[in-house]
């Protein structure tokens, strides 16, 4: 005579029993976090894990005895007691126990995985159970454990389990696994489920590139006065399309290599009130003067408008200007340190006497003046002229190798603010 499945569940849910798989199931928990922590000390996406543990149902015990034929050869002639059920119980089904680690990514439970079977003890102990899937043949990682105290061992069992799996698998759990009908379409539905399998191990890969991209000093700095002045630049331009201004901004101002510029945007950044840093322009004796005000002169004819207006709005959040003037002539200073990187020590609250000397006049073997053999192509010899006839105006009987090097200055902010 067999021994039914409604007495096994009838031991199964004594509170007794129950107290002992509780018990029981702490410790493997205490166990494994700690196992993982010694393990992965060094690995932060590993560290996150987290460990979801449950003791299985009466229903689903029962579901999985009939299923798996678990009882087939437990016999009343074995010696047929409460004692000998339970025991049979923890010596034959795997999964009363359940522990589920979720990881952040797919290719973490590999790694897991390899870490806890290398960690096997005398104690707690793995044995790897890990099968691929019928619908898209990925690998499903589970571990079979065993939890000895003294003479009693336990059973268990681990999955390991990035996210993205985990909603994979519940989905595909309930629509096949557990399904409780025959499933219409079973063909489109197991290619809808490769698919949607693809789409998230893609999604996972991105997912962790962001998670492992690093966010460099000046990339915070940038994000943090962004988002200290969009409502008041917003408010004083009209505009909500912000994003492209600041980084034509930050290209502009950042990259002329002047200290003074970065620190004038920290204090902004850290200060619950800022006052805005003076604007002081190339002092009379800068022998670059004639050049700066021809490229200022040259800007307002050559790029559009509306995007000039953007960037004077958000610079004023920095610095003061009295007239409009005063602002161009500052981004005309910024485009002539990004074609001279180095040249001037400051252009902020700073000592304007330290910029070095220039001379756009000296047309020696060394200077910047197109040579024939620097353009054979002579597009360089074209846009020359097109300039020239376009602003020559502006310098009047002046010198026309200053214009030249007007061209060579606002090919550095050609590529950042769009031209009329």
């Amino acid at each position: 005579m067999t021994i039914s499945v409604e007495e096994v569940i009838a031991v199964y849910s004594e509170e007794s029993f129950q107290k002992m798989l509780r018990d029981v199931e702490g410790e493997i928990f205490r166990r494994l976090t700690e196992t993982i922590e010694s393990l992965f000390c060094d690995r932060d996406e590993l560290k996150r894990v987290v460990i979801e543990h449950r003791i299985k149902s009466s229903d689903s015990l029962r579901e999985k005895m009939k299923r798996k034929g678990y009882i087939d050869g437990w016999r009343l002639d074995d010696g047929f007691s409460r004692d000998y059920i339970a025991c049979r119980l923890l010596e034959t089904v795997p999964d009363l126990i359940g522990i589920r680690l979720n990881c952040l990514f797919v290719e973490d439970e590999g790694d897991l995985l390899k870490g806890l079977l290398s960690s096997s003890c005398d104690s707690l102990s793995f044995e790897d159970d890990s099968t691929d899937t019928k619908v898209t043949k990925h690998r499903v990682y589970k571990l079979n454990g065993k939890y000895v105290v003294g003479e009693n061992a336990y059973r268990f069992e681990v999955q390991v389990k990035s996210y993205i799996d985990n909603l994979w698998g519940e989905v595909d759990h309930k629509r096949f696994y557990k399904s409780r009908g025959y499933v219409l379409q079973r063909p489109l539905v197991v290619e809808t489920m490769r698919q949607a399998r693809s789409i998230l191990v893609a999604t996972d890969q991105q997912l962790k590139a962001i998670y492992h991209s690093s966010v460099s000093e000046d990339d915070l700095l940038k994000g943090m006065f962004f988002e200290k002045t969009k409502d008041a630049v917003s408010e004083a331009s009209g505009e909500q399309l912000l994003g492209v201004h600041y980084e034509s901004f930050y290209e502009l101002l950042l990259s002329s290599q002047h200290d003074n510029l970065y620190e004038a945007l920290a204090r902004y950044v850290h200060q619950n009130e800022y006052s805005r840093e003076p604007y002081r322009g190339l002092p009379e004796t800068d022998s670059r003067l004639a050049l700066r005000d021809l490229v200022a002169s040259i800007i307002p004819k050559r790029y559009v408008g509306y995007n000039l207006r953007m960037l004077r709005c958000i610079a004023s959040e920095l610095f003061d200007y009295s007239t409009e003037a005063e602002f161009v002539q500052h981004l005309a200073e910024l485009v002539l340190n990004r074609y001279y990187p180095g040249d001037a020590e400051t252009l902020v609250g700073g000592a304007a006497e330290d910029f070095s000397e220039f001379d756009p006049s000296d047309d020696d073997d060394d200077g910047i003046c197109l040579e024939e053999d620097d353009d054979p192509t002579g597009q360089e010899t074209k846009e020359e002229n097109l300039f020239i006839s376009q602003y020559g105006a502006l310098l009047g009987e002046g010198d026309h190798g200053l214009l030249q090097e007007a061209i060579n200055v606002l090919k550095a902010m050609d590529d950042i603010v769009p031209r009329m």
